[in-house]
């Protein structure tokens, strides 16, 4: 390796480095959000039951989720 080579690899340093995971406190509120939108769904008549997992809980797009405008 050639010390010129050495010298620009050392000095690279990113600027933000940022985890690639949400941290656990996100994942505890994503997860209670989930589970309060499916346990008050429930009492949504099936139809709309239907496109608020789809929509919401599965994240497909509104193009995806059969119903969803009619």
């Amino acid at each position: 390796m050639d010390g010129g080579e050495y010298e620009e690899d050392r000095e690279f340093r990113p600027r933000q480095v940022r985890a690639w995971q949400d941290n656990p406190e996100q994942c505890y509120s994503k997860s209670e959000i989930r589970q309060l939108v499916e346990r008050e769904s429930l009492g949504l008549p099936a139809k709309y039951r239907a496109v608020v997992m789809l929509r919401d809980i599965e994240q497909l797009s509104t193009d995806e989720v059969p119903g969803s405008w009619g």
